[in-house]
């Protein structure tokens, strides 16, 4: 019965009452209660919240020991970053006890927050979580981060978001090793990563150009395909020419071929020739035109073009698109 009272005041005065261990600490200074019975009682309950009270309020408590229970057995962070705000708290437990739980919101703010944090080693901790958004913040916010070892992190994850990443390691963190990220924008790609190779290829200082016309070229991103060859200084145009071609998209392949200079037109029509999405849209645009110019009495135009309208009405295969003059 006694020990079970020792848990019933300590939760009727501490718990429930908050009085700081106003109470408990009088009545062990009067002898009424034993402080080493206490603690033994405390810690069978195996509540964290109890045992961290303990160690806060009541004098001459074993903390350390107490501190270490603690570290050992939490399952969240709150009580490691209460614990981390006491005078001479051991900084270095409280990183290991943040490290083990695992949690990449505490990792952070464990080394954002925390003086004499020890940054390589939650550095270290976060890397392994592969968590790229959270390496990234880590690079970002955290002074004295070890940016090599955070960007080596971002290059090797595999994450399908990786690309975004990359390109914001390169645009935002200072020193940021530019040929490395590059070359692993290259090496995980996908089709949407097309947005960030491109903003990397045009906001990043020294950006080494082929690599990243390599990277475009492996997204089949017609538009941004096209965005690079239009924008980008220095890129191949004739990789850019089979790129385009193989992703089938005619927009942007007849794009590529009218806007883009230098463009091998001759190798585009070519294979446009052959394509009956692109020979289906001729007809309809070819139809579209010559309604137009019925409508508005241009046959002279008309029979310039006798034979390529003629086509619209047999199954010969159309040979040029006809513009209104």
């Amino acid at each position: 019965m006694m020990r079970n009272n020792l848990i019933k005041i300590f939760e009727d005065t501490v718990i429930y009452n908050y009085d700081e261990g106003n109470t408990i600490n009088n009545l062990i200074k009067l002898n009424i209660i034993n402080i080493d019975d206490l603690v033994e009682e405390i810690i069978k309950t195996k509540n964290i919240e109890y045992i961290f009270k303990l160690a806060l309020y009541i004098k001459n408590a074993p903390v350390g020991k107490l501190i270490d229970i603690i570290c050992e057995t939490a399952e969240s962070g709150y009580y490691i970053f209460a614990l981390a705000e006491l005078k001479n708290a051991p900084i270095d437990k409280l990183a290991d006890a943040i490290i083990r739980i695992n949690d990449v919101e505490d990792i952070f703010a464990f080394a954002e927050h925390i003086k004499n944090a020890p940054i390589d080693k939650l550095a270290d901790a976060m890397i392994k979580t592969g968590n790229i958004e959270y390496i990234y913040f880590f690079a970002k916010k955290i002074e004295n981060a070890p940016i090599n070892d955070l960007a080596n992190a971002i290059c090797k994850s595999k994450d399908s978001n990786s690309a975004e990443y990359i390109y914001y390691f390169a645009e935002y963190i200072e020193n940021a090793p530019i040929d490395k990220l590059a070359k692993a924008i290259n090496n995980n790609i996908t089709y949407k990563s097309a947005v960030f190779i491109y903003l990397f290829a045009t906001k990043i200082e020294n950006a080494p150009v082929d690599t990243l016309t390599e990277a475009i070229c492996k997204t089949n991103n017609a538009e941004f395909i096209y965005a690079f060859a239009k924008c980008i200084e220095g890129a191949s145009i004739e990789m850019l020419t089979d790129a385009i071609i193989n992703t089938g998209d005619i927009k942007y392949i007849t794009l590529f071929a009218k806007k883009i200079e230098n463009a091998p037109v001759e190798k585009i029509q070519e294979y446009l020739s052959k394509n009956e999405n692109y020979l289906e849209q001729i007809k309809q645009e070819n139809y579209k035109t010559l309604i137009e110019l019925t409508e508005s009495c241009k046959y002279e135009i008309i029979k310039e073009n006798k034979e390529e309208f003629a086509n619209l009405f047999n199954s010969n295969k159309p040979k040029k698109l006809i513009r209104k003059k």
